[in-house]
């Protein structure tokens, strides 16, 4: 065993300089408990709520298709704690923009509405990682 492998057996090579971390190497500094919220309101200030769901924050969450009221109703957002994938077709198809902790948009400026979304495993939330077609 080479000392790269000690270190990653030994938990210690995100602590020591110089040491790059494979690829596949999954940090575990995130609780199970830990959740990613998404909030939809009906106005621009971000009130008026009218869905709210959390997701655990360490895997990916299934595809949430709005019903019809919500679809027509949302006009901001909230994403906290995590990030999420938005489109504007059900079933998480159509691809239009990816919320990263807190970060809030209005949605009346864009003329889009949002349909479906899921949330990302931490992992895959990372800003520089490619958003996955699956």
């Amino acid at each position: 065993m080479n000392t790269k492998s000690l270190l990653f057996f030994f938990g210690l090579a995100s602590s020591v300089p110089g040491i790059l971390c494979d690829v596949n190497f999954i940090p575990v500094n995130v609780s199970r408990n830990e959740k990613t919220a998404v909030t939809l309101y009906r106005d621009r200030d971000y009130s008026g709520l009218i869905y709210y769901k959390s997701f655990p924050k360490n895997e990916d969450s299934e595809c949430i298709t709005l019903d019809g009221n919500s679809r027509k109703q949302t006009v901001s957002y909230t994403v906290g704690n995590g990030c999420c994938e938005f489109f504007e077709a059900s079933k998480c198809e159509k691809y239009m923009f990816k919320a990263r902790n807190e970060m809030k948009i209005d949605l009346e400026k864009n003329g889009k509405k949002i349909y479906s979304f899921r949330c990302l495993n931490y992992i895959r939330c990372e800003p520089n990682r490619a958003r996955f077609n699956d």
